[in-house]
């Protein structure tokens, strides 16, 4: 009886420090891959920014490797699951392959509308089209969390001492932190996500900046100088035609496009001002695949200095 108990506790030994040894070789399997797949993401960025430095073009195209990930000579896709060794099924992929508005590849930051630099007249027009119900009273809190300084913010400063109001009064360092902003809710922050930028110099790239964007900045300029509104999406719409049947904007001298009115040219004239024909920031995305594991690296590249000035790993 007693070399049966014996038997019976030493067989639940066995099946424990098999369970714990299997355990212990799948988290060592899982750890590795994880491994691998970090390293496959950081080829990804690596390899984003070597073509990036490839590009020594001096203005930019929707058409380029960099934003179409399509080979203009084999027309073949690239860096859409990329083997470093062929064979290995181990890939890195860069990129959102379902993002819109032509870019599925690296996306370009002068893009989009930077909020730390974006005027009350251009915050008020972006919030209006994210749908904020108080567009006026939100861009005042973006300015105050900015620390921008006027006296019509000293009003919305002194009526959000007795609330859960945040002031950093130093510009933004990602645009995550608009959530910390009054007014600005998970919705809000839902469709501004793809407007809005804190890096570049606040030019907006007219060779790369989608329709909807473009109409909100050109809404902006039509406000700051006291223009109408009413032919806003008509002047769009000519200057994205121009770009899609001429080609990119190259120069200065390329913005040369049909006026209807008074207003038209004010703001065209304005906005020459205000655009780049080549961006310097670059949000690379890349994915990196070992087995079922796979690791997620966010980075900006900053081309002209040739630096990444953001990295998020996540």
């Amino acid at each position: 009886m007693f070399s049966l108990w014996v038997l019976i506790i030493l067989t639940l030994l066995s099946v424990n420090l098999g369970h714990e040894v299997s355990l212990s070789l799948r988290v060592g399997r899982y750890s590795t891959a994880q491994l691998r797949a970090y390293a496959l993401a950081r080829a990804g960025v690596g390899s984003a920014v070597v073509e990036l430095n490839r590009n020594h073009d001096e203005y930019d195209s929707l058409t380029q490797l960099w934003c179409s990930c399509n080979d203009p000579v084999t027309e073949k896709t690239l860096f859409l699951n990329q083997e470093i060794q062929e064979g290995s099924k181990e890939t890195f992929t860069i990129g959102d392959r379902l993002a819109q508005e032509g870019s599925r590849c690296m996306v370009d930051e002068e893009r989009k509308i930077n909020i730390n630099t974006a005027s009350m007249e251009l915050l008020t027009a972006l919030l209006q089209n994210a749908g904020s119900p108080n567009a006026k009273a939100d861009a005042n809190s973006i300015r105050a969390f900015r620390g921008d300084s006027d006296p019509e913010l000293l009003m919305e400063i002194r009526n959000c001492q007795n609330h859960d109001c945040i002031f950093k009064k130093s510009p933004f360092v990602n645009t995550e932190e608009l959530v910390l902003v009054k007014g600005i809710t998970q919705e809000l922050m839902k469709n501004l996500k793809s407007k809005v930028t804190v890096f570049g110099s606040g030019a907006i790239n007219i060779n790369t900046v989608p329709i909807e964007t473009l109409n909100i900045f050109l809404k902006g300029i039509a406000r700051e100088i006291s223009a109408s509104e009413n032919s806003i999406e008509a002047l769009g719409s000519k200057i994205i035609k121009r770009r899609e049947t001429g080609g990119p904007y190259k120069t200065r001298d390329d913005l040369d496009i049909p006026l209807d009115s008074a207003d038209e040219t004010n703001i065209f004239n304005r906005l020459k001002d205000e655009v780049v024909f080549r961006s310097d920031n670059f949000l690379i995305q890349a994915t990196g695949q070992s087995a079922d594991v796979k690791s997620r690296i966010a980075a900006v590249y900053e081309r002209k200095n040739k630096k990444i000035i953001f990295w998020h790993e996540g």
